[in-house]
């Protein structure tokens, strides 16, 4: 019947807590706001898309590549053409990081 007295949770253990559920919802709202910039970066890659698309049908007299080109059979074939045209310089506007489709296999 000596029992030692029940130890209950002090500041200390109550505090520990405290930081590790702020730290944890911290970084929920780390890789919620990643999630949101990643998508955003791929939104904002179709616009520029389309607007290159756009930019080649006012110089080619509203027509676009595979339209005015018949043997073009890829959509790669078809971007070929902006860089012949120099509307894109870069080709990173054609991928997409949060893509489960990883072109040419390069590791991200």
């Amino acid at each position: 019947m000596n029992e030692p007295p029940k130890q209950r949770w002090g500041c200390l253990q109550w505090g520990i807590v405290a930081v590790l559920l702020g730290a944890l919802s911290l970084y929920y709202l780390y890789i919620d706001a990643k999630r949101t910039g990643e998508q955003m970066i791929a939104e904002n890659n179709c616009r520029q898309i389309i607007l290159c698309l756009k930019h080649y049908a006012r110089n080619a007299d509203s027509g676009y590549p595979d339209g005015r080109l018949p043997d073009l059979k890829s959509a790669n074939q078809v971007f070929r053409e902006f860089f012949k045209e120099e509307i894109v310089l870069d080709e990173r506007i054609f991928g997409c990081r949060n893509s489960v489709f990883n072109p040419n296999a390069v590791k991200q």
